[in-house]
Formats: structure tokens, sequence, C-alpha cells
């Protein structure tokens, strides 16, 4: 759910392809005090072809992005309550999970492939493999005058993960942007346990955040570009401090796998994370 001008805006998938969007006014929310029972249906949209595995707001609650089964990624104008845009991917299977960069430049879309792919949000046109540089000018001049072969440098081709960096190598659950300006940074996590930091000048992960011993379900960015949370199959909850690259907590209380996680970003003092099994 976003806080509006009016008041709140809530957008969810289903598993027929369908996106909703409920809207409710703050005059309504204080009247009866509970968001449940003054939320209206204001929209029913048939946006993808299976199901929406992942819906997110930004703009202030005026624009909206859908990812689904489908390997498509569905743009939205709020305010009109129609579908704008829609983006084919080159995923070999669901995107399981997206997000929206805070500055609205990016657009980040992560499949059972194990691929994490990096969209220009404006140009609405694929940046890059995360892992793997680019195709550009620059290297197609390399590759032809400079004979560097495939088996030599093939990062230099955007063929191969970049030295020194890790990818994924199962399905990709979960992914975040940093909660920055300008976006530099962002988190992943997948099936095979890895929990990685990327740097996004680089198109390359620069560490890896160890400590769960289960698959990674959910990952989060807090207000504070400092810190972040994930979520595992292994029941627990781990907060990290991005600066020092650390697990700095380990909350317990879950008896089952963990499925996702969420955070408040309206109060900034106190944020609230809200995790579910």
């Amino acid at each position: 759910m976003y806080k509006t001008e009016g008041g709140c805006r809530l957008i969810l998938g289903s598993k027929e392809g369908v996106v909703r969007i409920f809207e409710s006014s703050t005059r309504e929310l204080l009247e009866r005090g509970n968001a449940s029972k003054c939320m209206i249906l204001r929209a029913h949209i048939h946006s993808h072809e299976g199901q929406v595995h992942c819906v997110k707001l930004y703009d202030d609650a005026n624009c909206a992005v859908s990812f689904g089964q489908d390997s498509k990624i569905i743009l939205y104008d709020m305010q009109h309550r129609t579908l704008t845009h829609t983006i084919m991917t080159s995923h070999r299977g669901a995107i399981l999970c997206g997000d929206i960069s805070p500055d609205l430049t990016y657009a980040l879309s992560a499949g059972s492939d194990g691929h994490l792919f990096l969209w220009d949000l404006r140009a609405r046109e694929k940046l890059c493999t995360m892992g793997t540089r680019p195709h550009d000018k620059t290297r197609k001049y390399r590759a032809t005058h400079l004979k560097i072969l495939d088996d030599d440098k093939p990062w230099e081709l955007g063929k191969a993960p970049w030295p020194g960096g890790k990818v994924h190598k199962d399905a990709v659950k979960c992914c975040a942007f940093v909660n920055e300006t300008p976006t530099h940074r962002m988190i992943s996590g997948g099936w095979d346990k890895k929990l990685l930091v990327w740097d996004l000048e680089k198109y390359a992960s620069f560490t890896e955040l160890e400590g769960h011993t289960g698959r990674i379900s959910g990952c989060v960015a807090s207000y504070d570009p400092r810190y972040c949370c994930s979520v595992s199959e292994d029941k627990t909850v781990r907060v990290w401090d991005l600066d020092d690259l650390a697990c700095i907590a380990v909350l317990a209380g879950h008896v089952g796998r963990i499925m996702s996680c969420s955070m408040s970003s309206w109060a900034i003092y106190e944020p609230l994370l809200l995790t579910c099994g």
C-alpha cells in the first residue's frame, strides 16, 4: 500500500494475469479507521498471460509496473488506470521479481533462468545482463581490430561474467535497488543461497553477503541506504550493513520457511519490517 495526496493506493497481481487497483480517500480512512474496509476497486486490468509475480508502484504512486510469468514487463498510468507500455523480455522463463530505482532511471527484472536484466526505464530498452558488460561500438571495435577472442576475454564482448564478480546459478527470487540517488547499487537473492551486492556502473557484483543456509526468498532495502534485510527458507531474517558488508542482526521467530518481506518507507526514523512465512 502506498500513500498518495488524497489517501492511499494499493495494487495487486493475480494468478489469472489480472492487475487490480484499489484506492481510498483520507476522509474514508479517518472515518472508518480501517484501510481494509474502505479500499474501493478502481480498475481491473487483464495484462499478463499467466501469473503476475510482482507489482510495484513508483513516482509517488502515479505509475506502476508488473512482472509476470509470461516474461513481460508492463507499465501502467495510475491516474488514468490504463496500461501504457509492454516490454517483452528475453528471459528464458518466468520473471519472478523486479524493482524500480529510486531515481526512476532503471528497472530491474530477475527470472527463473538465473539472469538479472537492467533496463532503461525512460527508453524502455535493455541495458545489459548483470554480470556481463553491454555491447557497444567500443567493444565491437576492439573485437574486430584488436582480435580479442572469446576464449581470451569473453567478458569484453558481453559473453561472460566480469572477472572477480559472482552471478546466480539458480533462479533469482528477489532483487532491490539500494535507496540512494543517483542509484549505483542493488541487491539480489536466489535459490542458490547467495545474497549478492551489485555495482551498477560495472554491471557486476562486488561481494556476497554470507550467512543464510537456505534458499533466499526475499530482500528489501531500507529507507536508509546503509541497511537492507533478507529472509530465507532457513527460518531467519538477517539485517545487513551495506557499508561494512556485514550482518548486524539475526531475527528469529518463524517456525517455517519465510516467503517474503517488506519495509515501510513512511516512518523514516522508526521503519517497520514485515515478514511473511
